[in-house]
C-alpha cells in the first residue's frame, strides 16, 4: 500500500474504505497500483499479510491548478515597413502542465491595435495593416488562457515591433535602372524617392505586398499595363490599388520582374508608376524597388 493512502474497514458493514493521506498532484504522479491484503490487527508489516483481498488502480484526475507559461522572454522585433500584409511576423507559444481541456490554450493581445492580430488557436502574430511611414514602435502584450474551469491566464508577454524604413536609393542608382526605358506621363513622386519592399519568396498567393493608392487622387483606378496579366507574377486591384501576388515566386527562375502600372483619376488625369523593379535577393527575400518618373 502506498504512503499516499490509508485503508479502513467499516466497523459494522465490513466495507473497505480507501482514503488519501495527502493532497495528490497529477503532474507528480498520475496513477497508483495498490494491493489490499488481510492480516491481524497487530501486524505492522506487509510481510504478515494472510490473504490478498484486492488489487486497485487509482487514476488521479487533473484539476486546473497550473497557469500557462511562456518560456521565452519579452520579444523585440525589427520589421520592414513594406512587409506583405497577412505575413506571420512572430509566433508565441505557451505551455500548460495540466491535461485535457485544462491544457488547451488560446492566445490574445492587449491592447488591440490595428496593425497586428494574434491568432487565438495558433499564437501567430499577423501583420494586418500597413506600417509604412510608421515612426514609433508598436507595443502590446500577449496572454495565453486555458479552457479549464475556472480558466487560468498566463503572465503577459511583452511584444515590441519596430518598423524599419528603407532609405531612398541614390539618384544615380535610379538613373541607372531607368536608362533605356521610355518615359511616361507625370509621376506621383520624384525619381529620387524609392520604395523598397521585402517580401518572402514563400509568400502565399493572394498576399498584398503593396498599396499604390495615392492621396493625390480622391478617386482613382489602377491598371497593370506591362507585362500582361497572364505573364505577371502580381495583379493590381483596379479600385484599391493593392499589389497582390498572383502566383508562386521563384528567384531561381525569375529573379527580376519589371511592371508598369497606370494610375488614372476618374476625372481623366493620368499618372504612371514605371518601372517597378522586383529583385529576389540571395537572402530569399523579394526586393521591390519602385521608381516613379516624369
Amino acid at each position: 500500500m502506498s504512503e499516499d493512502f490509508h485503508v479502513f474497514v467499516h466497523h459494522k458493514r465490513g466495507h473497505i474504505l480507501l482514503k488519501t493521506s495527502k493532497i495528490l498532484d497529477r503532474e507528480e504522479r498520475s496513477e497508483y497500483l495498490l494491493s489490499v491484503g488481510l492480516c491481524c490487527q497487530t501486524c505492522s508489516s506487509s510481510d504478515r499479510v494472510v490473504a490478498k483481498v484486492a488489487s486497485l488502480t487509482v487514476y488521479v484526475l487533473d484539476t486546473n491548478d497550473h497557469d500557462p507559461t511562456f518560456h521565452s522572454g519579452d520579444v523585440k522585433i525589427t520589421l520592414d515597413d513594406a512587409t506583405a500584409l497577412r505575413s506571420v511576423v512572430y509566433k508565441v507559444n505557451a505551455v500548460d502542465t495540466d491535461s485535457g481541456k485544462n491544457a488547451e490554450l488560446i492566445y490574445f493581445g492587449i491592447p488591440k491595435n490595428g496593425s497586428f492580430y494574434v491568432v487565438p488557436k495558433t499564437g501567430d502574430i499577423l501583420l494586418v495593416d500597413s506600417i509604412l511611414s510608421l515612426a514609433t514602435p508598436v507595443k502590446f502584450s500577449v496572454f495565453a488562457k486555458d479552457h479549464g474551469w475556472p480558466s487560468r491566464t498566463s503572465q503577459n508577454l511583452e511584444i515590441e515591433i519596430n518598423p524599419r524604413q528603407w532609405p531612398a536609393a541614390p539618384a544615380s542608382q535610379a538613373s541607372k535602372l531607368s536608362s533605356g526605358l521610355p518615359r511616361k506621363s507625370r509621376s506621383l513622386l520624384e525619381p529620387e524617392n524609392t520604395a523598397i519592399i521585402n517580401v518572402s519568396e514563400d509568400a502565399g498567393v493572394g498576399s498584398v505586398v503593396m498599396n499604390l493608392n495615392s492621396a493625390r487622387f480622391q478617386t482613382a483606378t489602377f491598371e497593370l499595363v506591362y507585362p500582361d496579366s497572364e505573364n505577371a507574377p502580381v495583379t493590381v486591384s483596379r479600385d484599391s490599388g493593392d499589389l497582390v501576388i498572383a502566383r508562386r515566386l521563384d528567384r531561381e527562375t525569375e529573379p527580376v520582374v519589371w511592371i508598369t502600372v497606370k494610375i488614372q483619376d476618374k476625372r481623366a488625369q493620368i499618372c504612371c508608376l514605371e518601372p517597378s523593379h522586383l529583385n529576389i535577393s540571395p537572402s530569399r527575400m523579394l526586393d521591390c524597388q519602385a521608381y516613379l518618373f516624369n
